[in-house]
């Protein structure tokens, strides 16, 4: 199963029961640790995908969704109900089950994913953007360039492929890092 859309979830172990059963780009929230780099980011993404924003059924889920809402355009909100997500005394996305993930994101799944031009490790690699004394300062430069966010080469990769962002996009960009 593949979500063509961004799916925007609270923490790390939401990401990880979510990504044990569906093809999905996943952003998460951190809790309330949004920042105005990650709000930069979702709106970028918004002009390419719709976000689906899929947070525990609490206050603090709810706070969450709003934000993103209030800032970013082409969100969708899903909704578990409380009853559903509920292991151990806690509440929450991590605590549900894969069919009712599945039942609140099904207008949304796909059964096979699109054909789409996705860099590669190698790729973003082999312009020194990991592994070089000076591949963090690049790393930097293109997030900013593609309003990215600071983030480590995997989450880098990631976003750009969120964005759609080519490889040739990206060559194109690190000629002007020289001058940076």
């Amino acid at each position: 199963m593949y979500l063509e859309e961004l799916l925007v979830v609270e923490g790390k172990s939401d990401e990880a029961l979510i990504k044990s059963f569906l093809e999905c780009y996943v952003f998460k929230s951190n809790g309330f640790d949004l920042k105005d780099d990650d709000i930069k980011f979702l709106n970028e993404v918004s002009k390419v995908r719709k976000i689906i924003v899929l947070t525990d059924s609490d206050e603090a889920g709810e706070q969450i969704r709003q934000k993103i809402n209030n800032k970013v355009s082409n969100t969708y909100n899903v909704f578990i109900d409380r009853k559903l997500c509920n292991k151990k005394g806690k509440h929450g996305v991590a605590e549900s089950s894969k069919n009712s993930i599945i039942e609140a994101l099904k207008d949304y799944i796909k059964l096979e994913s699109p054909k789409e031009d996705k860099i590669e490790t190698y790729q973003l690699a082999s312009l020194g953007l990991n592994g070089e004394s000076n591949a963090k300062e690049k790393r930097r430069y293109i997030c900013k360039r593609f309003s990215l966010g600071f983030c480590n080469f995997k989450t880098m990769k990631d976003r750009l492929n969120i964005l759609r962002i080519s490889i040739d996009d990206v060559r194109e960009a690190m000629k002007g890092y020289v001058d940076w």
